[in-house]
C-alpha cells in the first residue's frame, strides 16, 4: 500500500486533519529513489516521511490510527470506536491510496448508531495525473457496507460479502484482495516486545554483528547456539532461536527467543537493543513491500549511526514507503529531499501539519537552521516554566 492522502476527523486528537504524501514536482533524482507510481508515474508520492514535532502533537497516534484503517481493509479487529474524541459527534477517517494496479479510496464512518464503510477504486492509467483519476474515482461505483453498532465500547468488524466484476478473480469480497496483496510493518515505541519473529541464520546474525560492534566495541561475536546445547539438561530455558553475544573479556549474554527485550543481563544499553532491532528490520524488510512506521525506534543511538541507519532501510527496500518519527534533529542533516520531513504541530490542542517544501525553496538546504529557529512553530512554549 502507498498512502496518498489521509483525513482524520473527531478520532483521537485530530479534527479536520488532512495530510498530503504526493509531490507536485521532483527535483530530480535524490538517494531515495524513484517516487513515481509504477503503473502511473505521474502520480509522484513521498517515499520516505520524516516526520517530526513537540511532544504530544500526535506522531505515535498518527501511526495508529494508520494501522487501525490498514487492519479494517483486511477485516481484522479494530478498536478505532474506542477512540473517537467526543462520541456524541460523526466522526471519520478517509485514505487514499495505492495498491497494486488500483488507485483506491478507503472510507469509515461512524454515525449515530452505523458504523460505515465505503470503498472506491479505479484502474491506474499511465498518462493520466492523480486529478484526472480522482475524476474516475468518482465516475465509479460505490462498495459500501454497513452494521449497526450497539455500543462504543465494543468492536464491530464489517466484512462486506458484495462481488463485482473486478473482485470476481479473487472468489470472494473486497477484503480477501487486501489479505493477499497487503504487507506492512509498524512498530512503536510503546511495543514491549519484539513484533518480527526472525528467522535466525548466519546472515541476519553478521549483520546484526556488524551494527553492535559499531555501537559497543568491546563486543567480539555473535554466536549461534550449538545444537548440542540444546539437549543438554542444564540449558532446559535455551530454545532453537537463542544466540549469544560474546563480549571481549570472554562474558556472553544470551539473547532469548531472538527477543533483545528479553534479556535479564544490564549489560547492554538502550542504543545496543535499538541497534539489534533494527538489523532485524533490516534484515526483514523485504517482506514488507508496503507501510512501515517506525516510531522513536532510535532514540537511543547515536546521530551518526541512526543517520545511516535509515539510510540503509531506504536502499534495503525500493517498494517500502518508510514513515519514521523522530525528535532528533541531527535526522535533518540527511541529504533527502526536503519534501521528506513533514511537521506536526499543535495549537490549542488541534494537531496541524506543516510541509517544509510548501514554504521553503525547494532547493534551500537551510532546513535545519529554520527548524532550530523555531521557524515551524515546532518548540514547545517553555516561558511558563520559569514564571513563578
Amino acid at each position: 500500500m502507498i498512502l496518498l492522502n489521509m483525513k482524520i476527523d473527531n478520532i483521537c486528537m485530530f479534527n479536520n486533519f488532512e495530510i498530503d504524501f504526493t509531490i507536485d514536482r521532483l527535483q530530480g533524482e535524490s538517494i531515495v529513489g524513484n517516487e513515481r507510481i509504477k503503473c502511473a508515474p505521474k502520480i509522484k508520492y513521498k517515499k520516505l516521511n520524516i516526520i517530526m514535532g513537540g511532544n504530544a502533537t500526535g506522531k505515535t497516534t498518527f501511526g495508529k490510527v494508520i494501522c487501525e484503517m490498514e487492519n479494517l481493509l483486511l477485516g481484522r479487529p479494530s478498536s478505532i470506536i474506542k477512540k473517537i474524541y467526543d462520541k456524541k459527534k460523526n466522526s471519520r477517517c478517509e485514505i487514499l491510496f495505492v495498491e497494486g494496479k488500483y488507485l483506491f479510496n478507503y472510507l469509515l464512518e461512524v454515525k449515530q448508531d452505523k458504523y460505515i464503510e465505503e470503498l472506491k477504486y479505479t484502474k491506474l492509467r499511465k498518462s493520466k495525473n492523480l486529478d484526472s483519476h480522482k475524476k474516475y474515482l468518482d465516475q465509479e461505483s460505490t462498495i459500501e457496507t454497513s452494521n449497526d453498532v450497539y455500543s462504543l465500547e465494543k468492536d464491530k468488524v464489517i466484512i462486506s460479502k458484495v462481488i463485482d466484476s473486478f473482485f470476481e478473480e479473487e472468489k470472494s469480497d473486497f477484503k480477501l484482495f487486501f489479505i493477499k496483496n497487503f504487507a506492512y510493518y509498524f512498530r512503536f515505541a510503546s511495543f514491549t516486545e519484539n513484533s518480527i519473529n526472525p528467522n535466525i541464520s548466519d546472515e541476519l546474525l553478521k549483520e546484526t554483528e556488524k551494527i553492535l560492534k559499531i555501537i559497543d566495541n568491546s563486543i567480539d561475536s555473535i554466536r549461534m547456539i550449538e545444537s548440542t546445547s540444546l539437549n543438554d539438561e542444564d540449558n532446559d530455558n535455551i530454545k532453537e532461536d537463542d544466540y549469544y553475544i560474546v563480549f571481549k573479556n570472554g562474558e556472553r549474554v544470551l539473547v532469548e527467543e531472538s527477543n533483545p527485550k528479553n534479556i535479564k543481563d544490564n549489560r547492554l544499553s538502550q542504543g545496543t537493543i535499538e541497534a539489534i532491532e533494527m538489523s532485524y528490520i533490516l534484515k526483514n524488510l523485504n517482506s514488507f513491500p508496503g507501510t512501515v512506521y517506525l516510531d522513536e525506534q532510535m532514540a537511543y543511538m547515536h546521530t551518526e549511526l541512526s543517520n545511516n541507519l535509515i539510510l540503509k532501510l531506504i536502499e534495503s527496500n525500493k517498494d517500502s514507503q518508510i514513515f519514521i518519527t523522530t525528535h532528533n534533529e541531527n535526522v535533518l542533516d540527511l541529504n533527502v529531499p526536503i519534501h521528506s520531513y513533514t511537521f506536526f504541530t499543535r495549537n490549542d490542542g488541534v494537531i496541524d501539519v506543516v510541509n517544509p517544501e510548501k514554504k521553503l525553496n525547494k532547493n534551500d538546504r537551510n532546513l535545519k537552521l529554520y527548524v532550530q529557529n523555531n521557524y515551524f512553530e515546532t518548540y514547545p512554549e517553555i516561558d511558563d516554566l520559569w514564571r513563578d
